[in-house]
């Protein structure tokens, strides 16, 4: 069964990114959970497990209105490149892919220009791309947010044109996994970046933009209210469905 690309811009959107965690015997219990007690239609909500449990959880989520995105994928669509997994594989179990979080860009060490070749490809396979970009701490310091952004954006969409399928995760480095989750003026400068920079490349484009970093019950209500967010790109906190459920009625209601 191939699962729709399709998601409605119109609605927020949720995606819960486990990274490498979650062991193989609770992926299914979780799921499970997160079908029977999940607000329906409220908003789009993405599960982003490891790769090796997509294939399964398609199965599992197949009718269902949970949507599954990949965390990662290879900038080459095909050969002996180990360990690596193409955009090919995923269209019949994904409908969003991750590409460029701050994890694969600093520990991986991913340029913007591997990201760009990987973001080509996800939107070439009419996969709907989560690129996720944010500044590194000095440049918050040091008054270069907008700068960094800028650049980031530039390079990583160079040559891409399918916008219809475009989210962009604000994420800044040094809120990623630390607790110390951004703030209003943070927020704001990043979306006016974002929105300008999307529209110089493509006028008719629609930014979607969405907001990661220590995203947790306790501060969901905020980014709800922030104009130009319209979601979440939720880590540690997803994995516990419970506090995922509650990050989703926050937002939903």
């Amino acid at each position: 069964m191939i699962c729709s690309k399709i998601f409605n811009r119109k609605k927020p959107i949720l995606i819960a990114n486990w990274k490498m965690n979650v062991p193989a015997i609770e992926w299914l219990p979780y799921i499970i959970k997160l079908k029977e007690d999940m607000p329906k239609k409220e908003a789009t909500i993405v599960v982003c497990p490891p790769t090796v449990y997509l294939s399964e959880m398609s199965q599992n989520t197949a009718d269902t209105d949970i949507r599954l995105g990949a965390q990662n994928v290879s900038q080459y669509l095909d050969g002996s490149f180990t360990g690596e997994v193409s955009v090919h594989m995923l269209p019949e179990i994904v409908a969003f892919v991750i590409v460029g979080h701050s994890e694969r860009r600093t520990i991986f060490c991913e340029s913007n220009e591997i990201i760009a070749k990987k973001i080509k490809l996800v939107g070439d396979a009419g996969l709907n791309p989560i690129l996720c970009v944010g500044e590194p701490l000095e440049a918050r310091t040091k008054t270069l947010q907008a700068t960094y952004l800028r650049n980031q954006l530039y390079k990583s969409l160079d040559n891409f044109t399918f916008w219809e399928n475009l989210i962009v995760a604000y994420e800044p480095i040094w809120a990623i996994g630390t607790g110390n989750s951004a703030d209003i003026d943070d927020i704001n400068t990043a979306v006016d970046v974002i929105n300008d920079v999307m529209i110089e490349l493509n006028p008719k484009a629609e930014p979607f933009i969405v907001y990661g970093g220590s995203v947790t019950p306790k501060n969901i209500a905020m980014y709800k209210e922030i104009p130009g967010l319209k979601g979440a790109l939720i880590g540690g906190e997803s994995l516990d469905v419970q506090k995922f459920l509650k990050i989703i009625d926050i937002y939903c209601y």
